[in-house]
C-alpha cells in the first residue's frame, strides 16, 4: 500500500527494554525501533537499526519511486518481509477500512461490525486487515454471498484462526488434494513460483471425486489464487528478471508474476497442516526444474538452473545431485544464463548438506563430497573464464588431470557428442612450470622427436617428446627471445636480448659458438640450407652472415641505401632489416626484406664479399612485415603491415598488402664457379592476396570466387587501424594465411594449378599484367574480442588447420579444409572447430611438423612460465 507522506511516518524511539529487543530482533512492536546511535544527524532515517533487512528499512508506506524510498533502499540487502514502522491504533484501523473498503469499494460497515473489528485480537495486525478487505471484495464478487458485515464478523479473531479458516474454505470448494498440492509446492519454493510454473506443476492432480485428469482447470487455478489474496506477497517477480541496476520489473504477464505465500503465519499454519514431510514436494519441483532446463526455448531456464540444485538437495535426492548437478555441463549452463555465482552458491549449499547426512542416508557419501568439492573450485577458480568464454567450459575441463573426475566428464562430453566435434587434450607434463619467468618462445626440432624453450629467466631447456627434461642451458647473461632449429636439426640458434646469438649442439646441448656484433634489436634470424651460415637481421640497417661452427663474421651487408634517412636519423622501428631468409637449395643465397624493398644477396665462395641479385620495392606505403620463400625457390610471399606516419597528415597509413613474386629457379654454383654463376634474377609481380573488406568480415566465414586475372596492375589495399599485419604458408605451400590488423584472418588456396599460372605469369617476359587472389573463406576470429591484435598464425603438420591467437590469451583453431579428397575450402566446415583458453597472456606457440604417438602436438608458452603440450583430437571421418 501506499503511503501519502514521510513526514507522518517517524516514530518515537522505544523506551523500555523490551521494545528496544523487538526492534533489534526485527518484530513488530508498541513502539519504533531503536536509533541507531552512529548514525548521520542529518538523515532522517536514522532511527531504523542499518541492521536490519532491506524491506524491513524500506518500510511498509513508503511510495516505489520516491525520494524517501530511494534513501531507505541504498541501506541493506536482502529479506522480504514488510514492517510496519510502529503500532497500528484504533485510529490506524479506521482510517485503513474508510480509506480501502468505503472510499475503495464503496462499502460502508456498519458501526457494530467496527466495533466487534477492534475488540477482536489481532485487529491491529495489519496482515489481519488484508483477510478483512478479502472479505469485502468476496462480498463483492459474489452477489449471493452474505452481507460484508457478516462475513466480517465471522472471521476467527486470530491471524492463525483467519488462515486455518482460509485453508478449510480452500478445500471446502477446490478439493483437499489440489489445495495440499498446491500449498506445498508453494510452501517448499524458496522464492515462490510463477503462474505458468503453479500452472503445469497442477496439470495432473485429482478432482474432489477422486477422478484423475490431465490438465488443471484454469478456473480452479485461478480461483485459488483469489482466495490466497490476503496472505500473498504483492508485486513480486522472479530475481532471474531483475534488471542491470537491480531492481525488479512490474510484473506483467503469468511468466513475471511470482506467486510467494508473504505470510509468516500463514506459513506455518499451512506447514503443519500439510508439510509433514516436505521431501515430496522438492523431489517434483526438483524435477520440474529439470525439465525446463533442458528445454532451449523457456524463458525461466535462468531460475530453473539455480531451483533445481537447491530442490535436489531438498529432497535427498543424492543420486541425480550427482548425475545433473555435479557436471560440466551444469555449470557451464548456468554461466551462459547470467546465473554462475548463484550457481556456485549452491554448489556449496550442496556440499554442505551431504557432509551433515550420515552415511546410511547418503551411502556414497565420501565419494560425492570428493566430487562436490572439485565442481565447487572448478567454479570458482575458472569463475571469470567461464563468465567471458562460458561455451569453453569442457574445454577447460579437459585439461584438468586425468585422475579426476573433471576430466572424465569433459572426455565424456566430447566422447558423445557428434563426430564434427574438435578438442584440445592435455598431454603428459601440461601446464608444468617450465621456467621461472615467461617463456618467449618454444620450438620443435624439424624431426619432431625434441622441442626447445627459452626464456625472460635467461635459461633454454631441450625437452624429450614425451616431455622429459634433457638439458638445460645457462649460456646467456640476459633474456633469450628467440629460438629457431636448423632443418637438418643439428643446430639450436638461440638470440638474446642483448644482441647475442648462440649456436648449440641440438643433440648434446653444447655450445657451438656465439657472435656479437649488432647495434640495435635484432629482428630476425635464418640458417642457411645445410646449415653452415647463420643469418641475422637487425634495426641497425645491418644484415650479417656468420660461420655457424666458428662463429666468425663471414660479411656484414649494410642497408642504409635501401632505408628512409628519416628513419635511419630518428632510428624509428620497423625501418631497418626486418626480414631475412635463406634460399632453400643455395646456402650462399639470402632474402632481406628493409623498410619497403626486398633485396636478394648472394655471397662469395670465398665469403669475402656479397653481390646484390635484385632489389625492388615491393610495398608502397608501409615496411614489410613478412618475408617467406617457397620450398622450390621460385616465389616470395611478402606482406607489409607496420604502422607508418605520412609526413604531412600525421596520420596513420594503412597498406595493409600481401603479394607474391616470382624469382625464377634458383641453381646452386660450384665452389669454383664464384659470381660468374650467379643468374640473372628479375622478380616480377604474379599474383596480389585480395584482403576482405570490413563489411564482408560480418559472417565468421564466407567462400568466395576462385583465381580471377586483373585487368592492370594497381595496388589493392583495405583501410584498417594501425597494426602489423602478417601472413603464413602452410607446409604443404597450398594454402596461405593473412592476419589483418582488425582481428580477422584470410585464407587463400595455392593449388598446383594455379600454381603452374603463376610461373607461366611469371616467365613470359611479355605478360606486364598479374593476378588477383581472392580469399576462400574469410574469418571473423578475434574482430569483436576486447583485445583484437593477432599474434600468431601457425599451421599444421599436414596443413589441414590453422591455429590463430589473439585476445591476449585465446586460440582459435580453424579447419582450412586441405585434406585428401577436399578440392576446397566448401568442402568442409568454415567455423572455428576448436578454442583453448590460458590463464595468463600468451606469448609463443608452435605445431608439430611430425607428431610422435602420445607427444605433444602444439606447445604454448605464456607469460607466467608455465608450459602447456597440448594434442588437438580430431573426430574420426573415416578419411
Amino acid at each position: 500500500m501506499e503511503s501519502p507522506s514521510a513526514s507522518t511516518l517517524t516514530p518515537t524511539p522505544p523506551t523500555t527494554q523490551k521494545a528496544q529487543q523487538q526492534a533489534r530482533a526485527g518484530t513488530p512492536s508498541s513502539a519504533a525501533y531503536a536509533t541507531n546511535a552512529n548514525a548521520n544527524p542529518n538523515d532522517l532515517y536514522s532511527f531504523i537499526a542499518v541492521c536490519l533487512p532491506k524491506n524491513v528499512r524500506l518500510v511498509a508506506s513508503c511510495q516505489s519511486l520516491s525520494n524517501t524510498h530511494k534513501q531507505l533502499e541504498m541501506r541493506g540487502h536482502d529479506s522480504c518481509d514488510p514492517l510496519l514502522m510502529g503500532p497500528i491504533g484504533d485510529y490506524e484501523v479506521e482510517n485503513l477500512l474508510n480509506t480501502v473498503i468505503r472510499d475503495g469499494m464503496g462499502i460502508q460497515l456498519a458501526e457494530a461490525t467496527k466495533a466487534n473489528l477492534m475488540a477482536k485480537e489481532s485487529s491491529a495486525n495489519f496482515g489481519y486487515l488484508q483477510f478483512v478487505i478479502a472479505a469485502c471484495e468476496r462480498s463483492l464478487d459474489t452477489p449471493t454471498a452474505s452481507s460484508v458485515d457478516s462475513l466480517v464478523d465471522a472471521l476467527a479473531p486470530t491471524l492463525a484462526g483467519a488462515c486455518a479458516d482460509l485453508l478449510a474454505l480452500m478445500e471446502a470448494q477446490l478439493g483437499e488434494p489440489f489445495v495440499r498440492k498446491a500449498i506445498s509446492l508453494l510452501l517448499a519454493s524458496r522464492w515462490g513460483l510463477t503462474e505458468f510454473e503453479l500452472s503445469e506443476l497442477m496439470a495432473k492432480t485429482l478432482k474432489p471425486d477422486g477422478k484423475a485428469r490431465n490438465v488443471v482447470s484454469g478456473d480452479d487455478l485461478n480461483k485459488l489464487l483469489r482466495m490466497l489474496r490476503p496472505v500473498l506477497a504483492s508485486n513480486v517477480s522472479s530475481p532471474t528478471l531483475a534488471t542491470i541496476d537491480g531492481t525488479l520489473p512490474v510484473p506483467s504477464n503469468a511468466l513475471e508474476h511470482v506467486v510467494f505465500i508473504g505470510s509468516r503465519v500463514f506459513q506455518s499454519v499451512a506447514t503443519a497442516r500439510y508439510l509433514n514431510d516436505p521431501l515430496t514436494a522438492h523431489q517434483l519441483l526438483a524435477h520440474y526444474h529439470r525439465r525446463t532446463l533442458l528445454n532451449p526455448l523457456s524463458p525461466l531456464r535462468a531460475k530453473a538452473a539455480v531451483e533445481c540444485s537447491y530442490h535436489l538437495t531438498s529432497g535427498r535426492l543424492w543420486s541425480l545431485l550427482d548425475q545433473w548437478i555435479f557436471s560440466v555441463s551444469y555449470i557451464t549452463s548456468c554461466f551462459e544464463l547470467g546465473v554462475g555465482y548463484r550457481a556456485l552458491r549452491e554448489l556449496i549449499r550442496a556440499y554442505n548438506a551431504i557432509d551433515a547426512t550420515t552415511v546410511s542416508a547418503c551411502p556414497d557419501r565420501l565419494v560425492l563430497l570428493s566430487k562436490a568439492k572439485e565442481y565447487v573450485y572448478f567454479a570458482r577458480d575458472h569463475n571469470v573464464n567461464l563468465t567471458l568464454f562460458p561455451h569453453m567450459g569442457h574445454q577447460i575441463a579437459i585439461t584438468a588431470p586425468s585422475d579426476t573426475f573433471l576430466h572424465r566428464d569433459a572426455k565424456q562430453h566430447f566422447a558423445a557428442t557428434d563426430t564434427q566435434r574438435t578438442h584440445f587434450s592435455a598431454a603428459a607434463k601440461s601446464k608444468t612450470k617450465t621456467h621461472r619467468e615467461a617463456i618467449t618462445d618454444v620450438k620443435f626440432a624439424p624431426s619432431g622427436i625434441r622441442f626447445a624453450t627459452c626464456s625472460d629467466d635467461r635459461s633454454i631447456k631441450i625437452f624429450t617428446a614425451s616431455g622429459d627434461t634433457l638439458f638445460t642451458i645457462n649460456h646467456s647473461a640476459s633474456k633469450i627471445k628467440r629460438l629457431m632449429y636448423s632443418k637438418t636439426s643439428r643446430y639450436l640458434v638461440a638470440v638474446a636480448e642483448d644482441r647475442t646469438t648462440f649456436v648449440f649442439d641440438a643433440t648434446s646441448s653444447n655450445l657451438v659458438s656465439k657472435f656479437h656484433g649488432h647495434n640495435s634489436l635484432i629482428r630476425d634470424v635464418a640458417i642457411s640450407c645445410r646449415g653452415r651460415f647463420v643469418a641475422t637481421a637487425a634495426d641497425d640497417c645491418h644484415m650479417k652472415i656468420w660461420e655457424a661452427e666458428t662463429g666468425a663474421l663471414a660479411v656484414s651487408v649494410p642497408h642504409h641505401s635501401f632505408a628512409p634517412s628519416t628513419a635511419i636519423a630518428t632510428g624509428s622501428v620497423g625501418f631497418g632489416v626486418n626480414c631475412v631468409v635463406p634460399d632453400p637449395f643455395d646456402e650462399f643465397v639470402f632474402y632481406a626484406a628493409c623498410d619497403k624493398q626486398i633485396i636478394g644477396w648472394r655471397m662469395d665462395v670465398a665469403r669475402v664479399k656479397v653481390t646484390q641479385l635484385f632489389a625492388f620495392k615491393a610495398h608502397l606505403s608501409q615496411p614489410i612485415s613478412t618475408l617467406i620463400v617457397s620450398a622450390d625457390g621460385k616465389f616470395l610471399l611478402t606482406c607489409a603491415g607496420y604502422p607508418a606516419y605520412d609526413a604531412n597528415s600525421k596520420a596513420r597509413v594503412s597498406e595493409a598488402s600481401a603479394k607474391v613474386w616470382h624469382i625464377g629457379a634458383q641453381t646452386t654454383p660450384s665452389e669454383d664457379a664464384g659470381e660468374a654463376s650467379a643468374p640473372s634474377i628479375t622478380p616480377k609481380l604474379v599474383a596480389e592476396l585480395q584482403l576482405p573488406s570490413e563489411a564482408a568480415a560480418a559472417t565468421d566465414a564466407q567462400t568466395t570466387s576462385p583465381l580471377s586475372a586483373s585487368s592492370s596492375p594497381k595496388l589493392h589495399s583495405v583501410a584498417a587501424p594501425a597494426g602489423g599485419v602478417f601472413l603464413a604458408l602452410s607446409p604443404d605451400e597450398q594454402t596461405v594465411g593473412v592476419a589483418m590488423a582488425d582481428g580477422r584472418v584470410a585464407v587463400y588456396r595455392i593449388d598446383q594449378l594455379q600454381r603452374s599460372g603463376l610461373e607461366h605469369i611469371g616467365s613470359d617476359p611479355s605478360n606486364s599484367q598479374h593476378v588477383t587472389l581472392p580469399p576462400a573463406a574469410h574469418f571473423s576470429c578475434f574482430a569483436h574480442h576486447p583485445v583484437i591484435h593477432i599474434q600468431h598464425l601457425v599451421f599444421s603438420h599436414d596443413s589441414s588447420m590453422l591455429a590463430v591467437t589473439g585476445n591476449t590469451r585465446q586460440i582459435k583453431v580453424i579447419d582450412v579444409g586441405v585434406r585428401a579428397g577436399m578440392s576446397s575450402l566448401g568442402d568442409t566446415s568454415t567455423r572455428t572447430v576448436a578454442e583453448y583458453l590460458l590463464e595468463g597472456p600468451l606469448l609463443s606457440i608452435d605445431w608439430c611438423p611430425n607428431p610422435q604417438p602420445g607427444a605433444p602436438e602444439i606447445l604454448i608458452g605464456d607469460s607466467a612460465g608455465r608450459l602447456h603440450s597440448l594434442r588437438l583430437e580430431r573426430p574420426r571421418l573415416g578419411l
